[in-house]
């Protein structure tokens, strides 16, 4: 698929108000065509997340990631209806990388010891 044609199937499958970044094109048009993107013939378009989400994937509440897309922090972020605000799946990676963040574990930290948490606020150590 040519670069040009590629550039078209993905603004297809954003809203006519969408503002998108010029580095956020670019990249697109970089990265290889995702199986379950636009971009394949008779793929179907994939899921935007939620801010509740896109905030999870960062371990933020959704009004911390509400605010980053209100800022234009999040590439991508469109709002659907003029309400809701969605995220395209790629746009976790990019602002990733845009923020330096380090990558999120899906692991849970494991909790601590409630005894010990006990011990060190009696003695006043941290």
């Amino acid at each position: 698929m040519t670069p040009g044609a590629r550039l078209a199937a993905l603004l297809e499958e954003l809203p006519g108000d969408a503002l998108l970044p010029a580095s956020w094109i670019r990249e697109q048009l970089a990265e290889e065509p995702r199986e379950g993107t636009a971009a394949n013939a008779g793929d179907t378009l994939p899921s935007d997340l939620t801010v509740k989400r896109f905030g999870a994937a960062f371990g933020k509440s959704a009004s911390t990631a509400r605010l980053w897309c209100e800022r234009g922090q999040v590439p991508g972020a469109w709002k659907l209806n003029g309400r809701e605000l969605r995220i395209p799946a790629g746009s976790i990676e990019l602002y990733r990388r845009a923020q330096g963040a380090p990558a999120v574990s899906t692991v849970p930290p494991e909790p601590g010891d409630l005894a010990d948490w006990r011990r060190r606020r009696k003695t006043g150590r941290s």
